[in-house]
């Protein structure tokens, strides 16, 4: 597991990350932190530090694209920042070999021919006529795109975005930040967008999206302010097994993280007060409250199914 480390003057922060970061949960919390995430690769005066691990992500090795949930995309007067911008130049390259931009030079030379014989009507004024020569620069501006589509909803937006951030070629690493992509977007472009991470993935490509879908197995959510993941509670488990009043397996100690994570997702997803009722196994719901006190969670626990001794041991703990 690799957990990016962010730290912004006293503010610090984990997360778990993987080729498709997930972040669940407090979207305030997330909002901050992945423009953080932009500004340290972007901003060469950041006051951002992130690591990975230990060590220092080195900025320069990476390309990173950030998408924010209102994203779109200018189509007239490309500035040099525009991704469209590589491709034009790339279509100007192509139109410049073709015999039909020779023409248009050779045209465009019998204009200056011309002029010549129109210059005789300013000549009186000691005034002269120029026709600058054409180049590939004086065509740009007349190449123009639009879409097919009359209107483009925000997911449509992400996704073209996507496309042309990874047909770059480029030899750094590339990481591609995503804010809420399933704002109006239906139950088929959300799967659409899900298929392209997954290809992009294949490609090389990282991803940190913000959402409540389920999307990726490196989930990170926020509860009480707090960020908790499964490397935080694997990092945990050391502490938490030598505390607990009965030997624990590590088949029990995984199945109370996996059946944690599920409760804490539901929790985001409705926003209720996070209890500890999904299980019956008493051990699962012990272990999962001590791990909830360590990372300083407040949770509510039953005692309805639990035996007396392993109450007074929790009303102890507590």
């Amino acid at each position: 597991m690799i957990i990016w480390h962010i730290e912004n003057g006293d503010f610090e922060w984990e997360i778990e990350v993987g080729k498709v970061t997930v972040l669940k949960g407090d979207n305030e919390l997330w909002y901050q932190i992945i423009r953080l995430v932009d500004d340290y690769f972007f901003n060469k005066s950041t006051t951002v530090k992130i690591f990975e691990d230990t060590q220092l992500l080195h900025k320069n090795d990476w390309e990173c694209l950030f998408i924010p949930y209102d994203a779109h995309l200018q189509f007239e007067k490309l500035n040099s920042k525009s991704p469209l911008r590589s491709i034009l130049d790339d279509i100007c390259d192509e139109l410049v070999l073709s015999p039909a931009y020779q023409e248009l030079l050779n045209i465009w030379e019998e204009l200056k021919d011309e002029l010549e014989i129109v210059n005789q009507k300013v000549i009186k004024y000691d005034l002269s006529l120029q026709l600058e020569t054409f180049e590939i620069d004086n065509l740009k501006p007349l190449l123009t795109f639009s879409t097919i589509k009359e209107i483009m909803t925000p997911i449509e937006y992400k996704i073209l975005l996507m496309k042309l951030f990874a047909d770059k070629s480029l030899d750094k690493k590339k990481l591609i930040i995503i804010e809420l992509p399933e704002l109006f977007a239906n139950p088929i472009k959300i799967s659409e967008f899900t298929e392209m991470v997954n290809e992009f993935v294949k490609k090389g490509i990282r991803f940190i999206i913000i959402t409540q879908e389920n999307i990726s197995k490196n989930e990170n959510f926020v509860i009480n302010q707090q960020i908790i993941n499964r490397a935080k509670m694997e990092h945990l488990k050391f502490k938490v097994v030598n505390e607990l009043p009965f030997v624990c397996e590590d088949r029990v100690y995984d199945e109370a993280i996996q059946e944690l994570i599920k409760a804490v997702d539901n929790f985001n997803k409705n926003f209720q007060k996070p209890t500890l009722t999904q299980t019956n196994n008493e051990a699962i719901q012990i272990i999962q409250f001590v791990i909830l006190k360590h990372l300083n969670i407040k949770v509510d626990l039953e005692f309805t199914r639990i035996s007396p001794n392993l109450a007074e041991y929790i009303k102890s703990y507590s």
